[in-house]
């Protein structure tokens, strides 16, 4: 999962039939809501690792995603990652938030990570990174990293995306009024 969290949030590729980059870029200026589910086999499919076959992990994530005019934009969300072993969950809850820059190439958002800051959001999340903290670092983009992303569909309230590259999230955004 590392370097996808934020990342997915932050790279929104818009297509609409009939419209130019200009028109997407001006579509995407704003705040949008973010909100993501990965169910444990969706999370098992683009994980590098394997699990025992007791445990599963599941994501939920939700936020806010801002473009600016000037390709910059900002992010915050607060995700959850749920690991369920046998009997015992434990849910992991942490925030993230994101600045960089975005660029459109035809129907293709492709945005670059500036700056990224994970937190842990209870003691329990903060007693699992501190003892592992591969696993925060596992789940944080690194600056300079870029994510393109395909845009399904945009309009002025809703927009359809599709990551290109691994892990091929597709995700629908809700313009903030």
């Amino acid at each position: 999962m590392r370097n996808y969290v934020i990342s997915s949030i932050a790279i929104f590729v818009m297509f609409c039939s009939g419209c130019s980059q200009s028109n997407i870029g001006d579509m995407l200026l704003g705040t949008w809501d973010v909100s993501l589910y990965l169910s444990p086999s969706q999370v098992a499919k683009i994980s590098e690792d394997s699990f025992p076959n007791d445990l599963s992990i599941e994501m939920t994530m939700s936020g806010t995603q801002t473009y600016h005019l000037g390709g910059k934009y900002d992010g915050t969300v607060e995700f959850t990652i749920r690991l369920k072993f046998e009997e015992e969950e434990i849910p992991l809850r942490f925030l993230a938030k994101e600045t960089g820059s975005w660029e459109i190439h035809g129907n293709v958002l492709v945005e670059t990570t500036a700056n990224s800051v994970i937190t842990p959001l209870d003691d329990l999340t903060r007693k699992v990174v501190k003892k592992s903290p591969e696993f925060q670092t596992m789940v944080t983009p690194i600056a300079g990293e870029s994510q393109s992303t395909k845009i399904i569909h945009i309009s002025k309230t809703v927009a359809e995306l599709q990551m290109i590259d691994p892990p091929y999230w597709d995700m629908t955004l809700r313009k903030k009024s």
